[in-house]
């Protein structure tokens, strides 16, 4: 564990490295969340820090280290994620290859294990488009083409992945200064009746949804937020998984 930490730790230098000796290109942020909260799923509900590496290597394609970790265990458990991601980005598209690995879901897990039945990975297909012209109008669709617990075992105990997906509708638009983005998500899978999406928090018991589920409603809400010469950037998202039956506040700020 020590090995792949310090050869994750090195990877994040190196790019760093490689970000400053072509500084305009290199973006860096840290942020921190109430909770942290994807596509209606409540991953952590403690506190988290997030910082990101994102290198543009030519004006449509971006490389990005991405690393988050709650401030403190709850339940036996500390929620600490590394992603990475291989992005094309254009005014009206974005479509990108993504490597999420959560630690919280297996501890003791070989960070480098890509084999379909035993990697902690998710492999996740992100497609952002704004499909009219002059209309903010936005749709997301992401797939999981590859994780364990994506899996799905068949009567003769084949493994066949699920292709657990998430589709998403929106709206940006702003008013008063205020950055308002109402939202409307689904989850499904492609192959098979169960997805990985949970109808309960994570570190309750859970269980799998059969069949077509919206999972997340809600809204986002940034401002920059003046504090003497300096402006924070504050988003606050309340939302709603009505699979689940629970509602969700997370604030997050940028700090960097």
């Amino acid at each position: 564990m020590m090995n792949t930490r310090c050869f994750i730790l090195l990877g994040f230098l190196c790019f760093s490295v490689l970000g400053y000796s072509q500084s305009d290109k290199l973006e860096i942020g840290l942020n921190f969340e109430t909770s942290h909260v994807i596509e209606g799923q409540v991953i952590s509900d403690m506190p988290t820090v997030e910082g990101y590496l994102k290198y543009r290597v030519v004006p449509s394609f971006v490389i990005t280290g991405e690393g988050r970790a709650a401030i403190a265990e709850k339940n036996g458990s500390h929620y600490k994620e590394i992603l990475w991601s291989l992005a094309y980005e254009k005014p009206r598209l974005y479509l990108a290859l993504f490597s999420i690995y959560n630690f919280a879901l297996d501890p003791d897990g070989n960070y480098f294990n890509f084999s379909k039945k035993k990697t902690n990975h998710f492999l996740e297909i992100i497609t952002i488009g704004k499909p009219f012209r002059n209309n903010a109008f936005t749709i997301n669709y992401n797939v999981y083409i590859l994780g364990k617990h994506d899996l799905r075992y068949d009567s003769e105990n084949k493994a066949k992945q699920q292709y657990t997906s998430y589709l998403e509708f929106s709206y940006p638009f702003t008013a008063y200064d205020v950055a308002i983005n109402p939202f409307v998500g689904s989850g499904f899978a492609l192959n098979g009746a169960k997805g990985h999406y949970t109808v309960l928090t994570v570190g309750d018991s859970g269980s799998h949804f059969n069949g077509f589920r919206v999972v997340n409603v809600g809204v986002s809400l940034s401002k920059d937020i003046k504090i003497g010469n300096y402006k924070i950037p504050l988003t606050i998202s309340p939302n709603f998984n009505p699979s689940g039956q629970y509602a969700h506040v997370q604030v997050k700020i940028k700090l960097l």
